[in-house]
């Protein structure tokens, strides 16, 4: 971890700076900290069924979006992403952050409602909210674009829609990050799908960057 934060701090990244690392009953701590905060903040997570010192019991909310993403067609897959980048956006007007909202930590019920897992570790602890809420749009971006059946453009325009519910702060360290990202997107554009996926993340959120400040309507 202190590797890593020395690297992001020498490339000026701060939003990938790692939160301090844990283990044992305060990892268990962190969740169920994390857990009610975001349900205090009216955000989809899981409940606590019941906690011991090594385990934690938690409400099912669906099955992740990664695999729903795999099985689905285009046009299924494109609302289904409509409404997480949404889900997201609501999720940060309300105060919240996430941390981890890669597509293996996004859950889906059968009704199509949008959930977050995995909170064992806690981004504010290292950074602002302006800066969480900035990692959460890169994370989400990165662990998810390579699992989408359908064109560039429409990952672009679903994210148009996101950003431009975001708070300036959010939109200005997202422009910033992502242009000190710019050696990564033209390296991992060389190689192999999951690096390739990490170019086209960082390609769709400039392009809905440059669109966030535009009026944008769902087809």
């Amino acid at each position: 971890m202190w590797l890593l934060n020395l690297v992001v701090g020498w490339l000026d990244l701060p939003v990938l700076k790692a939160p301090p690392g844990r283990s044992g009953d305060a990892v268990f701590q962190i969740e169920q900290r994390r857990l009610r905060q975001l349900t205090g903040q009216g955000v989809r997570v899981p409940q606590i069924v019941a906690s011991g010192r090594q385990e934690l019991l938690l409400s099912d909310l669906g099955t992740t979006l990664a695999l729903r993403l795999r099985k689905a067609d285009p046009d299924s897959a494109q609302r289904l992403f409509a409404r997480t980048v949404a889900a997201l956006a609501d999720a940060h007007q309300r105060g919240a952050y996430l941390g981890q909202p890669q597509a293996r930590n996004v859950v889906v019920d059968e009704e199509d409602r949008i959930g977050f897992i995995d909170f064992e570790e806690d981004p504010g602890e290292v950074m602002s909210l302006a800066q969480a809420q900035c990692r959460d749009w890169l994370l989400f971006a990165s662990g998810t674009v390579r699992h989408l059946p359908f064109s560039d453009a429409r990952v672009s325009e679903a994210l148009a829609m996101g950003l431009a519910r975001a708070d300036p702060a959010v939109r200005s360290a997202l422009a910033h990050n992502l242009r000190r990202l710019g050696w990564v997107r033209a390296i991992s554009s060389r190689l192999g799908r999951r690096a390739r996926g990490m170019a086209s993340a960082i390609d769709a959120l400039g392009a809905a960057l440059n669109h966030a400040d535009q009026p944008l309507t769902p087809e």
